[in-house]
């Protein structure tokens, strides 16, 4: 079988002076460009005094999860109940960064997007969000609350594998 990754994957390579078998801990942490979707997985294995840990995928530690970056609406937001909806907009991506499209290798038609409107931590509406025709951009839109002070999520969800990223942001409706 071909391995998981190319050579433009993360890697980390060492050399270690072993006189015993030893158990190793590695930890892992990012995306760092990323802090708010950021995971840290921790994983050991034992080696071997002159044999290698390179063969088919070597050692993987996978980040799992998506990046949500919440295009619209920005960071604080007043919103006006005047009856308008809210756009809401998100750009979603694999933790790697990896591009995600409609029937691409990383299928927007596979995932679930979608808005949580809070107040006062009950959820008080959710509306989904489709592909918006550009590379990882979902949208979709959401009515507009009453006044007062909400928590707006954004999360993407994959159903094969449970993996899952969050936005979160305050929202605020006046008069």
């Amino acid at each position: 079988r071909a391995p998981m990754a190319d050579d433009s994957a993360a890697k980390f390579a060492a050399t270690l002076d072993l006189d015993t078998p030893r158990l190793i801990r590695a930890e892992a942490y990012g995306p760092l460009g990323h802090p708010a979707s950021a995971h840290e997985v921790t994983a050991t294995q034992w080696v071997v005094p002159g044999r290698d840990l390179t063969g088919g995928d070597g050692w993987v530690l996978e980040l799992p999860g998506f990046v949500v970056e919440l295009q619209s609406p920005q960071t604080p937001i007043v919103a006006s109940s005047s009856g308008k909806s809210i756009a809401l907009k998100a750009k979603v991506t694999m933790m790697c960064g990896c591009p995600i499209t409609p029937g691409g290798l990383w299928d927007a038609d596979g995932y679930e997007v979608t808005g949580l409107l809070y107040k006062d931590g009950k959820k008080v509406d959710s509306a989904a969000l489709s592909y918006a025709g550009e590379t990882s951009l979902f949208a979709g839109d959401m009515a507009t609350p009453r006044p007062g002070r909400y928590e707006l999520v954004v999360y993407a969800y994959d159903p094969a594998n449970g993996n899952t990223g969050v936005a979160k942001t305050a929202l605020v409706v006046g008069e």
